[in-house]
């Protein structure tokens, strides 16, 4: 009788543990990435400097499907020892503290306009991978979405930033 309870025990405590364990598919970089308060991340891509050594730039759209306004402040991006968002005004770059994107509205961060600088950049970091964007927001929240690396020169590549001063 011990046996048979013994039995039914394990067979109750695998059932549980094992039903929990399932496989979930990782996020494709072609997916655009989706934030509780209804902010999505899509089109997300770093190019590489085309001197080595040299800060590269993150551009992506933010789309706010919510009601009220989202404010991003910060930009942290896997591989990268620091990432800056900034707003071109002429022929120079500044700063931007924050990006305040509107309700039911979006911001496009591209070439020639509001975009992330990216510094100190690994190795690891080289054309045709992938890394990840983390966007942190005024109200606490996160979001994680994925960034294509591109090399240096296509659309968007260091040609674009050439002549700002920094």
């Amino acid at each position: 009788m011990p046996n048979m309870r013994l039995a039914i025990l394990a067979t109750v405590f695998a059932g549980t543990t094992l039903g929990g364990c399932h496989h979930q598919p990782a996020p494709s970089s072609s997916a655009p990435a989706a934030a509780q308060a209804g902010i999505l991340v899509t089109g997300g891509r770093l190019v590489l400097p085309a001197v080595p050594g040299n800060p590269g730039a993150a551009y992506f759209t933010l789309v706010n499907q919510g009601h009220s306004a989202a404010i991003l402040n910060s930009v942290v991006i896997d591989g990268a020892g620091q990432a800056e968002m900034h707003e071109t005004a002429g022929n120079a770059m500044q700063p931007l503290p924050s990006l305040n994107i509107r309700g039911g509205g979006s911001a496009i961060l591209a070439p020639g306009g509001k975009h992330v600088m990216v510094f100190a950049l690994a190795p690891r970091l080289v054309a045709g991978t992938t890394t990840q964007v983390t966007l942190g927001f005024s109200d606490g929240s996160k979001l994680t979405a994925p960034l294509s690396i591109e090399a240096p020169g296509g659309a968007g590549g260091a040609g674009a930033m050439g002549g700002m001063k920094m």
